[in-house]
């Protein structure tokens, strides 16, 4: 009770997996690029990729190249050279008022201090004076590390057109690649002077403040329009050069408030080019607009089974230069998102295609390798199977012969007609012997090469019937057997092979007549099953061990044991009927049933089938 329980317990696990099985069948060239996908989609979302994509980051740049400068922007660097002419760093800010004279006497639009003007100075009534004859400046803000705002003193604070925030957080790689566009409503340095300059000149759309804005970076600093501090508050520089511009003010010098940029990073840039890149974004809107991790995660499941359908079943070297192609491409691909201001991932897509063309060639030479040892185990059966074919088939022939010559022998030897006669009869046998084992070698090579079947005929199945049992009917009464035919198809007209089929039943008819005992019963029944014509041929009287079932239709196989009337055969009649079956696209089966042998025989057909018959009996 057990054991069928837990056999049926097995089939429905059986049953309820086949569906799956079957999906995974039909759907194994997706798997490689499914998974690929899976993962990549993973550690994406967990950012443990990020320092791959800081990688890609800096290439897109590269690939996009150097962008132009905005003409309306200008940097005042305070830079190597001014440090030296002028003296040591922070300077007495009366330079900054000095400088802020010169901005109003050039009329610039807005000047923006990139500096932290916090503690109180001798010199801030003169600069908070020179803040409102300008009237553009905008100051910096920060937060301590305690969270403490670090303001401009509050005369300069209210001289001032507007405040900002530099606050910038850098990655890992030292690359600050988005900015606060607002913290606790102060607006970004560059926000505010962008507002600043939209007072001035034609309103500019700017972001929300509740968002970040993703730095597109131009170029190298050096590439600005610059000035020295020292030239422009020594009155060396054209005041044209800030005429209705946004002048920058900040840091340049080499170890103070230095910053990496995709452009500048041995030596790197200064941290004023942060801002500077930021105004130029607001003033063409160009900042980026990155891919949100679900259109990210969901063009790597579309991507990874579609490249994996792409490279599934080619070649080696399709699939390398398939997967290097798109590779290529998809980095070509982002470099022109990137000129368009939208951010995508570069070098995980660029791995994902790796692994999946990987796994996919993997998949693929394993499938191949498994084939390969699938053909050489078939090869080496088949040698097997030839080498023992050829050493029966020669015994075969040999013992005949052998027969032969020793009755020619004992003809030469005796004078006796009656011996005479005996040994004739002997060489006629063994001659039928060896004629019929020749014949059955040549259908058995025919048919094994594939040798065509004859075209199909239409014929009635009681008809056909009546005809191939009518010469084993004298036969089976010889040998006191009874012969009976059974058909619930009798006036069916059948469509089939039916040279073939008269064939195979005829071998089992014979066979039938030669095994079964006396006073036992021999039954051919033919049924319609579907689209398959059914015959079955039973002995009763007949028992054959399992294991001598398992090898019926071998080549030479014979029972000496069931041959009640001791009439011999080749040993290949049940050999021959297999591939003939199998040639009809047919199947045929032996079972041992409890009153005796049967073999089944299904061959398909194209049928109309006819009221219901009745049982024949032969005549």
């Amino acid at each position: 009770m057990s054991w069928t329980l837990s056999s049926v317990f097995r089939d429905s696990i059986f049953r309820a997996l086949r569906p799956g099985r079957r999906w995974l069948g039909w759907n194994q060239p997706l798997l490689p690029g499914l998974f690929s996908a899976g993962v990549m989609a993973v550690l994406f979302g967990l950012r443990l990729l990020q320092p791959l994509e800081q990688m890609g980051y800096h290439a897109l740049f590269h690939l996009r190249g150097v962008q132009a400068w905005d003409d309306r922007l200008v940097l005042v660097a305070i830079d190597d050279d001014s440090l030296r002419r002028i003296g040591r760093f922070p300077w007495p800010r009366q330079q900054y008022a000095r400088l802020l004279e010169v901005m109003t006497e050039s009329d610039a639009s807005v000047v923006v201090f990139d500096l932290l003007l916090t503690e109180p100075s001798a010199d801030d009534q003169r600069l908070a004076e020179a803040i409102l004859q300008q009237q553009g400046v905008i100051l910096s803000q920060a937060w301590d590390a305690n969270g403490a705002p670090l303001l401009p003193v509050p005369l300069l604070r209210q001289a001032a057109l507007g405040v900002g925030h530099v606050a910038a957080y850098r990655d890992s790689d030292g690359i600050v690649r988005q900015v606060a566009a607002g913290i606790q409503g102060v607006p970004a340095l560059a926000v505010a002077a962008t507002q600043a300059y939209s007072l001035f000149h034609q309103a500019i759309a700017l972001p929300s403040l509740d968002q970040p804005l993703w730095l597109n970076w131009v170029g190298p600093g050096q590439h600005i329009q610059r000035y020295s501090f020292a030239d422009v508050v020594q009155g060396r520089i054209d005041p044209e050069a800030f005429s209705h511009k946004i002048v920058l003010v900040g840091v340049t010098a080499v170890g103070i408030d230095a910053l990496a940029t995709p452009f500048d990073r041995n030596p790197p840039a200064s941290s004023v080019l942060l801002h500077a890149t930021l105004i130029q974004n607001l003033l063409h809107r160009s900042w980026l607009r990155p891919l949100s991790t679900g259109w990210v995660v969901l063009l790597f499941l579309m991507a990874g089974p579609l490249l994996s359908g792409i490279l599934s079943r080619r070649s080696w070297g399709w699939q390398v230069g398939i997967t290097i192609s798109v590779g290529v491409g998809w980095v070509l691909v982002g470099a022109a998102l990137l000129s368009l201001q939208v951010l995508p991932p570069t070098l995980t897509p660029v791995l994902l295609i790796l692994t999946t063309g990987g796994l996919t060639s993997l998949r693929d030479r394993i499938q191949e390798a498994a084939v390969l040892r699938r053909r050489v185990r078939q090869l080496q059966d088949d040698e097997t199977l030839k080498e023992e074919f050829f050493r029966t088939a020669s015994h075969e022939l040999r013992a005949p012969v052998a027969n032969m010559q020793h009755a020619i022998a004992l003809l030469r030897m005796s004078d006796d007609a009656a011996d005479w006669e005996e040994y004739l009869q002997i060489l006629d046998e063994e001659c039928q012997q060896e004629f019929a084992l020749i014949n059955d070698l040549l259908d058995f090579q025919r048919l094994s090469h594939g040798q065509q079947p004859a075209p199909p005929e239409t014929y009635v199945l009681a008809d056909w019937l009546a005809e191939v049992v009518l010469p084993f009917k004298a036969r089976a009464e010889a040998n006191q057997q009874t012969l009976t035919v059974h058909t619930d198809d009798g006036a069916a007209e059948l469509t089939l092979n039916w040279q073939s089929l008269r064939r195979i039943v005829n071998e089992l008819l014979n066979n039938a007549c030669k095994y079964t005992p006396t006073q036992e019963q021999i039954r051919l029944a033919a049924h319609v099953v579907n689209s398959y014509l059914e015959c079955q041929v039973s002995n009763s009287g007949v028992v054959l061990p399992p294991e001598e079932l398992v090898n019926i239709f071998q080549p030479f196989y014979r029972n000496v044991d069931v041959d009640f009337h001791q009439q011999g055969g080749t040993g290949l009649g049940l050999a021959i009927l297999k591939r003939l079956v199998e040639q009809l696209g047919g199947s045929i089966q032996a079972s041992q049933q409890l009153q005796g042998l049967t073999f089944t025989v299904r061959v398909p057909l194209a049928v109309a089938l006819p009221p219901p018959g009745a049982e024949l009996q032969p005549e």
